[in-house]
């Protein structure tokens, strides 16, 4: 199944955390898993928070960040566009999305994604207005 999947839910491949077993069952399913153009950056800036939070030791982080970047290689990165950008827009109104939020979703949309997983509810609710079938995870 073509997955899109955003930050919050992606993240929890990497570290143990709630949701990561059901994460592991759904990506099972997956045939190709898409992130949205921004998401290594926010991947980043969320490990870099549980460092400096001490939530998560310098040598963990640095292992879980490593692991991610190898990963990219079989992660399909959807290109910026203007349509991503249009779309995260057109939700902005109807929606109470942060902007990168909103940028997942339409990212998801423009990978014509057949499933899109998240552990954001407003992000999971747009998706689903979308007519993205969305699993959410806690």
């Amino acid at each position: 199944m073509r997955t899109a999947i955003d930050t919050s839910a992606l993240i929890k491949r990497y570290i143990t955390i709630q949701g990561g077993e059901e994460l592991a069952a759904l990506l099972a399913n997956a045939t190709s898993l898409h992130i949205a153009p921004h998401c290594r950056v926010e991947m980043h800036s969320a490990f870099n928070r549980l460092r400096l939070t001490k939530q998560m030791s310098a040598a963990a982080c640095g292992a879980a960040l490593a692991e991610f970047e190898q990963d990219l290689g079989d992660l399909q990165v959807t290109p910026w566009s203007a349509e991503i950008e249009d779309a995260a827009i057109k939700m902005l109104p109807n929606s109470n999305l942060r902007a990168m939020d909103a940028l997942h979703v339409a990212a998801a949309f423009a990978a014509e994604a057949e499933q899109f997983i998240t552990s954001d509810e407003r992000q999971a609710q747009a998706a689903k207005r979308a007519g993205i079938a969305t699993e959410f995870i806690h």
